[in-house]
């Protein structure tokens, strides 16, 4: 992606990777759309993308790999899908209770939380 690239960005329906670093040079990026098809999240992908206010993350994602959202300090609410927990924003703070039904939570998901106190997990997961 452009360095000067900004705004909403929808990823294309035929892309199945998101490249470790791919959004890595791109300024004011403020969301992702990612369509309803099978992708996998790589190594950093959006790492340190403070300008990111918002994602969309279809339960078609089934990989993710670390650090992909750290440093993303513009988001505002929990990412997740059915499935995956993914990150949650540096600003929460005291106890956060994932929802039913998420099995794995992403590496680094809390990293930056030091304002979390507690965090209820559901009977459902399998893999942290």
């Amino acid at each position: 992606m452009p360095e000067i690239y900004s705004g909403a960005h929808l990823i294309p329906n035929g892309i199945k990777i998101i490249a470790g670093g791919a959004f890595l040079r791109c300024g004011s990026l403020s969301s992702i759309i990612i369509p309803n098809i099978r992708t996998d999240i790589k190594y950093a992908a959006f790492n340190n993308r403070t300008t990111l206010e918002s994602i969309q993350i279809p339960n078609s994602v089934k990989y993710v790999e670390e650090l992909v959202f750290a440093g993303c300090n513009s988001l505002i609410t929990p990412l997740y899908n059915k499935t995956i927990f993914f990150y949650i924003p540096k600003s929460y703070s005291g106890t956060s209770t994932l929802t039913a039904g998420i099995k794995e939570i992403a590496s680094a998901a809390f990293l930056q939380c030091d304002k979390l106190t507690c965090v209820v997990l559901p009977n459902s997961i399998f893999q942290i």
